[in-house]
């Protein structure tokens, strides 16, 4: 939605002070097309949440047909997977390409974004198990008595 005409929202109390007006790009209460980012700490207070928790399982993801279901992975094996952020034998789409650390959101890629990542990971790796799981071998429910 880019014109103000063509809002849906009759109850917006912005009707007269609308942002489409102002260059806004989207209407985030009429648009379903907007997405935003909210801090939990704005909808539910500090009690809201919970700012930190304790893990015990890292688990990767694989699609293929002749894995096995689970494998725990070493620190190492796990580190090389999550840096190539490829997993071997993994079923991969048309056009996917592969993502360091399975995160797209990582703006620059260079070695010293790469070594702050691999600094992160490792002392997460020292504190968990970490397992490879194969999700075309076996379904949710066994997956999960396996784990």
């Amino acid at each position: 939605m880019t014109r103000r005409e063509d809002c849906t929202d009759r109850t917006c109390p912005l009707q007269d002070e609308c942002r489409l007006d102002k260059g806004a790009p989207y209407c985030f209460r009429a648009s379903v097309e907007a997405q935003a980012m909210l801090d939990p700490n704005w909808m539910a207070g500090s009690q809201g949440y919970a700012k930190r928790t304790n893990l015990k399982t890292l688990v990767i993801l694989r699609n293929d047909k002749v894995s096995p279901a689970v494998v725990e992975l070493s620190k190492e094996e796990a580190l090389r997977i999550l840096e190539s952020g490829e997993p071997s034998g993994a079923v991969r789409s048309l056009g996917a390409k592969a993502q360091p650390f399975f995160n797209p959101h990582l703006l620059v890629i260079n070695e010293d974004k790469l070594a702050i990542q691999r600094m992160f990971f490792s002392r997460l790796l020292d504190q968990v198990k970490c397992c490879l799981v194969n999700s075309g071998v076996a379904t949710a429910d066994q997956l999960k008595a396996l784990l």
